[in-house]
C-alpha cells in the first residue's frame, strides 16, 4: 500500500515509464480515492521526452459519470476514459500525468519513502516504471518534469491499459521481386504502346 498525496497547489502528478514490445494505449485511468467520484474535472495527458505538447490528452468529469475498473487497492477504484489509440514504441521515455487544480485537490496513491510507505504495483510485463514525476504552480496540464526521488516510482492516479500490436508482415524476397518485374513491365508495355501509337500517327 502506498500513501495519499496531497497539497496545496495546483499540480500535474505522474511517472515516467518505457515499453519493453511496441503496444497500443487505448484507455485511460484515474484512480478514485475511495470511490467516491471526483471533485472536479481532470485533464491527463501523455508526453514523449521530445515535446511539451501531449501525444494524447483526455479529460475525466467531475463525480462519478466515468466508467470503472476494479483495483487491487481496496482504498478506490480506476475510472476508465476511451481514447484514440496511441501507439507506444521501445526505447522511447513517455511521460503520463494528471492535472489536479488546489481548489478541486483529489488525494491519490502514492510510493512515498518519506512517509514510509509504499505501492504494490502490479503491472503489465510490457511497461517498465520509471520515475515519480511532479509539476507544482503550474496554471493547466503541463508535462511534469520534475523527478521526486522520494516518491519513486511514483504517483499513481493516472494510468493506463494497453493492447499489443502485430507487427506489419514482412514480404518474402520472389514477391518483392514480382512486384518490381511487374512495375517494370508496366513501364516497358507503355512505352510500346506510345511508340504504336505514335507510329500510326505518321502512317496516317
Amino acid at each position: 500500500m502506498g500513501g495519499i498525496a496531497t497539497a496545496s497547489l495546483d499540480s500535474t502528478l505522474g511517472w515516467s515509464f518505457t515499453v519493453n514490445n511496441t503496444v497500443a494505449l487505448d484507455e485511460l485511468l484515474l484512480f478514485d480515492l475511495d470511490s467516491n467520484g471526483f471533485s472536479g474535472n481532470h485533464d491527463v495527458g501523455v508526453w514523449d521526452t521530445t515535446s511539451t505538447t501531449p501525444l494524447l490528452q483526455g479529460t475525466f468529469s467531475a463525480g462519478t459519470s466515468n466508467p470503472t475498473l476494479a483495483s487491487a487497492d481496496s482504498r478506490g477504484i480506476w475510472r476508465v476514459l476511451d481514447v484514440p489509440n496511441l501507439q507506444l514504441n521501445p526505447n522511447t521515455t513517455y511521460v503520463i500525468g494528471y492535472y489536479n487544480p488546489a481548489d478541486g485537490f483529489d488525494a491519490t496513491v502514492t510510493s512515498s519513502s518519506i512517509l514510509n510507505s509504499f505501492v504494490n504495483i502490479t503491472t503489465s510485463p510490457d511497461v517498465v516504471f520509471g520515475e515519480a514525476r511532479q509539476a507544482f504552480n503550474v496554471p493547466s496540464l503541463t508535462r511534469p518534469d520534475n523527478v521526486s526521488s522520494s516518491r519513486t516510482p511514483g504517483y499513481f492516479g493516472p494510468s493506463f491499459t494497453t493492447t499489443s500490436v502485430e507487427a506489419e508482415p514482412v514480404p518474402e524476397p520472389a514477391t518483392i521481386l514480382g512486384s518490381v518485374a511487374a512495375l517494370g513491365m508496366g513501364r516497358l508495355l507503355k512505352k510500346k504502346s506510345a511508340k504504336k501509337s505514335q507510329k500510326d500517327t505518321t502512317k496516317s
